[in-house]
């Protein structure tokens, strides 16, 4: 019989694409369609229905060119599934005008075309490379070592794999496989055969359970579970043909999960009630999202009752070749996945049949730990465990596999509410457990019963629940806990200047802070909690720690690069202003009036009560200045207001040749030649220190300083 064609995406993907020859998600002549609950259903031998048994049938076969009808499911207990049929006809490029024939007959519920699925395994091009972790990078991205530490799965838990054929005596496989079944043949065989190669079956069961901790080959995320492996491609031409068969089978013996690294972009009711029926028989499906690029639904994936799956590589980016979209569960691993072949060796692949299987062996995992759990609870956990990706649920769904996470759903103590990671504690603080959905009772080793557990000594403490999941790790956690007594307490100021020191100033017989250092104090240089620890003389230990939630850079004041001074000009320092000054001549001013060679060195405190120093050397005065001395009291000008807000008042008594207005660097921000008024008005740049210099026809001059605020 023929059944639904899957091709793959290896070399001769091409040629099977190019045999459809109607529609790309579609099968070429073939229609699927669903009897009413009220027509009875004809006579069938192994299947086969007689074509006249159909009178709707019987009346258009020779314009459809009708060929065979079959009872796609005949013996099987679902009202829905056996009352499906499928009708195969020659005149493939008619399927529209049939479909809609029978779409209009009272007799039918539905129908349809059939679908066309293609399995997601992409090939091996230059941009994906074997370099990630040696191979098994992936199990490392969905923290399978600690996952580990909670399970390593069980031979009772079986994981179905629907795919074209499956090496069952790969040595890395034969040890894993339960009996399986090739749904094109009707057989038990599900091994590769003719142009049925194998290699994209072997590959996901390697990926799901190929055997572990045996000293050869690769790890599997499914550690210990087994895999049942159901062949659905055909001999011939190695496409697939029997998807929804193998669903039903698999579902019909027993596995615990379904993994389905295949699909197209077609759907119909007949795949949707496949699925639902495996779901009713208490099944998981997993499936791969597509391997298109784009954000188009892909079937069996975009099913109800399905977990759809996405592909990210190294940094948890989207696949390049990914399906995406709001209609995806998950996301997993799947670019440049190491796994088992279809011969005895392993290759490199990649592509959201990768992907797919990775969360069906940890799904394994999580029923082992739990084997009670009901399919309902497991998606709850499965999507209370993936790393999200905020702003990105149109790409990667609910967010990204961590099977670690996954398993922790069901750990009593996973949640410490704590500021101290070490379970070291002090006076007054508690311990507070969270617990996961499903645990019902709590059990303290002291006889409390509440939530929280009040620490007031060293110890060890247990916790024990009930789990309606039976859940295993849910009986006698064991938690063991330092305790402190608060003897001393450490500054309570939460930020810091750089270089400043804080601790203790003795007593105690050792120091051992959180840095490592074993002195009583200690000179931090970043932000962040520091802890100590000590031990008096009579070996009893102390314990406080403090919080800098800032640390603050030194202030550099700087005094410039000139030397080379004249009497009575300033030093001024950059930037500023700071909160305190002390130079070395005792004067708490903001600017300095030198007025001889030496050393000029100044202490500065900014707002932070941080304190820096500089100095700067001053030569001899080299500088030229006006000729004269300076003016005398017949000269002087007066400034006012002065502080001021940077507009003041000049009265001369004498005229001078030009008035220049300098800036705290010296620079000449304004000059007035020969001025006629005795009284103006002048204005600054900008806050700051000035120097207002009156220069006179005899050589004398006057400085006035103007601070402008």
């Amino acid at each position: 019989m023929k059944y639904l064609i899957i091709t793959l995406f290896t070399c001769f993907s091409v040629l099977n694409a190019n045999s459809q020859k109607v529609h790309r998600w579609y099968q070429d002549g073939k229609v699927v369609f669903q009897l009413k609950h009220y027509v009875k259903k004809p006579i069938t031998e192994s299947g086969i229905v007689n074509i006249d048994a159909f009178q709707f049938l019987k009346d258009v076969k020779a314009t459809f060119g009708v060929q065979k009808i079959s009872q796609l499911h005949p013996g099987i207990d679902d009202r829905l599934l056996s009352r499906t049929y499928q009708v195969e006809f020659s005149q493939i490029n008619k399927v529209s005008e049939l479909v809609t024939y029978l779409s209009e007959l009272n007799e039918l519920e539905y129908a349809e075309r059939k679908e066309l699925h293609e399995s997601f395994l992409s090939p091996n091009d230059q941009y994906y490379s074997n370099s990630f972790n040696s191979g098994q990078w992936a199990l490392f991205q969905i923290d399978a070592p600690l996952a580990w530490d909670i399970s390593t799965g069980s031979s009772d838990i079986v994981v179905a794999v629907t795919d074209n054929a499956i090496n069952i005596s790969h040595p890395d496989l034969v040890n894993k496989m339960v009996p399986g079944w090739d749904a094109v043949d009707n057989d038990n065989d599900p091994s590769p055969c003719g142009g049925n190669d194998g290699f994209h079956g072997s590959h996901v069961s390697g990926i799901v359970g190929a055997e572990t901790n045996n000293n050869i080959g690769i790890a599997s995320i499914g550690y210990n579970v087994s895999i049942m492996p159901v062949k659905i491609g055909d001999c011939n031409t190695g496409s697939l043909t029997s998807g929804y068969d193998g669903i039903i089978w698999a579902a019909d013996n027993g596995a615990d999960v379904i993994n389905m690294s295949w699909g197209g972009g077609g759907s119909s009711n007949y795949g949707q009630n496949v699925c639902s029926y495996a779901w009713n028989l208490g099944t998981i499906l997993i499936a791969a999202a597509g391997n298109d690029g784009t954000n188009q639904q892909f079937y069996p994936a975009a099913y109800d009752d399905v977990v759809s799956v996405a592909s990210t590589t190294t940094g948890d980016s989207k696949s390049s070749f990914s399906q995406y979209g709001t209609w995806v569960s998950i996301s997993a691993p799947g670019s440049s996945i190491l796994s088992t072949d279809e011969g005895s060796s392993y290759q490199v692949t990649q592509g959201t049949s990768m992907a797919s299987p990775a969360v069906a062996g940890s799904i394994a995992l999580l029923l082992e730990r739990c084997p009670k759990i009901d399919q309902q609870t497991i998606q709850s956990f499965l999507k209370q465990s993936l790393k999200p990706r905020p702003g990105q649920k149109n790409i990667f769904g609910d967010g990204q596999l961590n099977t670690s996470s996954l398993l922790e759903q069901s750990t009593d103590l996973r949640n410490i509410s704590s500021s101290d990671p070490n379970l070291e504690f002090l006076d007054g603080d508690t311990i507070q457990l969270s617990l996961a959905q499903g645990l019902d009772s709590l059990t303290w080793s002291t006889g409390n019963t509440n939530r929280f557990q009040e620490v007031s000594a060293s110890g060890t403490f247990y916790a024990s629940f009930s789990n309606q999941y039976a859940c295993p790790a849910s009986s006698d956690t064991l938690m063991t806990i330092k305790h402190y007594p608060k003897q001393f307490s450490l500054p309570s100021d939460t930020a810091f200047c750089v270089g400043s020191s804080f601790g203790l100033s003795g007593g105690f017989d050792t120091y051992l802070w959180s840095t490592g250092e074993t002195s009583p104090s200690i000179t931090p240089l970043r932000d962040g909690n520091f802890g100590l620890i000590t031990t008096d003389s009579n070996s009893s230990q102390w314990r406080d720690s403090i919080l800098l939630r800032e640390i603050f850079p030194i202030p550099i004041p700087f005094l410039g690069n000139d030397t080379s001074i004249c009497r009575g000009d300033l030093l001024v320092l950059y930037p500023g202003p700071y909160s305190a000054y002390k130079w070395s001549n005792g004067s708490e001013l903001a600017v300095q009036n030198i007025r001889k060679a030496g050393t000029v060195a100044v202490t500065v405190t900014d707002s932070n009560q941080c304190i820096g120093n500089t100095q700067i050397e001053v030569f001899q005065e080299t500088c030229i200045k006006p000729t004269g001395i300076e003016a005398s009291a017949a000269f002087e000008a007066k400034l006012f207001p002065n502080p001021s807000n940077g507009i003041s008042m000049l009265e001369l008594n004498e005229a001078p040749e030009a008035i220049l207005i300098l800036n705290a660097k010296g620079q000449a921000v304004r000059q007035i030649s020969r001025p006629i008024d005795r009284k103006m008005t002048i204005e600054a740049q900008g806050e700051g220190l000035y120097v207002v210099q009156l220069r006179y026809a005899n050589g004398n001059f006057q400085n006035i300083k103007w601070l402008v605020q």
